[in-house]
């Protein structure tokens, strides 16, 4: 438990709760958790082991540890969750509270916070990676440091954004994922970046593109307001944009993986950088207004691949499709009106096809 403001929150079984707000839902239906957008984390915590997890409150966020266990019969958890109350800070109505996610890489016993000469600091009791006692400061900023047994470390955590999945203008029409591009600041030294995309549920994240970038900007070169000649400063990059996604074939809906009706973003950074901005370009593909009925080869349906563009016919093909492969698409003709072209003779020769809607062509 932990006192912020005129407030309690606290760990419950089914995730972090308000005292203040639980009284103001009293008499609702239903009770609900404040944690929802960190269920992932908290959902399989085990509830006789919940008297572990520890809570504290430091540089505007509400920290509280997850995932206890026992180790040698005591109590750590697996890492930090931060809930940000940043967004509050502004004039007039501020935002909601927003999370941070999750801050693994350490095992925790106890967050414990104090203040020394006047400044508020924050400590973190746990072990070390050989399983050692340690103790561990959070600090306001990511900085090289020297640990307990004289070693140089440094500090270059990897961060992680994942964005909700996007729709776009609605979730029944199909899309085309086209580029991202990212806003980036705040870069000092080397920073990596890598970008992510998934469309639908896709179970996998698929590598889109790589990107690193290099702070050479020296302060006091130029300017004669520089704070400190030589030192080196912090440099941004605007509108860093990927390539062309992959579109290799996802063998369950018979789509390109860079087709579908939802996109997801992920995005890792490792160095000293902050993301600004992250805008995403889909592309509306054609598709029938009605659903076809299936056809049928042999006995068996075949799918339609939904979203290859063709010019109108007559065609001429110089290689066949194995049976069932590829017998039906949907594209536009000069009239940008969908029509279906379906091959009626998946076998080595000549073939005939009919493009419905505009006649016969060989």
């Amino acid at each position: 438990m932990v006192a912020i403001n005129q407030d309690l929150w606290i760990r419950s079984n089914d995730g972090l709760r308000s005292l203040r707000l639980s009284v103001a839902d009293y008499n609702t239906p239903g009770n609900h958790a404040l944690s929802g957008e960190v269920r992932h984390r908290i959902d399989y915590d085990t509830d006789f082991l919940l008297e572990n997890v520890s809570l504290a409150y430091f540089d505007n966020r509400l920290l509280f540890t997850h995932s206890p266990l026992l180790y040698e019969n005591r109590g750590i958890c697996h890492g930090l969750i931060s809930l940000n109350f940043e967004t509050l800070n502004r004039l007039g109505s501020g935002g909601p509270p927003a999370y941070d996610g999750d801050w693994d890489g350490l095992k925790v016993f106890d967050i414990i916070t104090t203040t020394v000469n006047k400044r508020d600091r924050c400590f973190l009791a746990g072990i070390d990676s050989s399983g050692n006692n340690a103790m561990y400061e959070l600090m306001d900023e990511a900085r090289d440091y020297v640990d307990y047994s004289g070693v140089y470390v440094a500090d270059d955590p990897q961060k992680v954004i994942e964005s909700r999945r996007m729709m776009g203008d609605g979730p029944d029409s199909l899309k085309e994922i086209k580029k991202c591009s990212l806003w980036v600041s705040e870069i000092e030294g080397a920073v990596a970046i890598t970008v992510y995309f998934r469309p639908d549920w896709y179970p996998f994240w698929v590598i889109w593109d790589t990107y690193t970038l290099q702070s050479d900007l020296v302060m006091g070169s130029t300017s004669e307001d520089a704070l400190e000649v030589g030192a080196v400063g912090r440099a941004f990059a605007s509108r860093l944009s990927t390539r062309t996604a992959p579109d290799e074939l996802e063998i369950v809906n018979d789509f390109p993986l860079n087709v579908g009706f939802g996109f997801q973003v992920r995005v890792e950074w490792t160095g000293h950088a902050q993301i600004e901005l992250g805008d995403l370009h889909m592309r509306p593909l054609p598709e029938s207004d009605y659903a076809d009925n299936p056809v049928i080869f042999d006995g068996l349906p075949i799918k339609p691949i939904v979203g290859v563009m063709v010019p109108a016919g007559p065609y001429e093909f110089d290689t066949v499709p194995s049976v069932y492969q590829l017998l039906s698409w949907e594209f536009s003709d000069t009239n940008w009106q969908t029509v279906a072209l379906q091959i009626n003779a998946p076998v080595a020769g000549d073939w005939s096809f009919v493009v419905d809607g505009t006649g016969t062509g060989t």
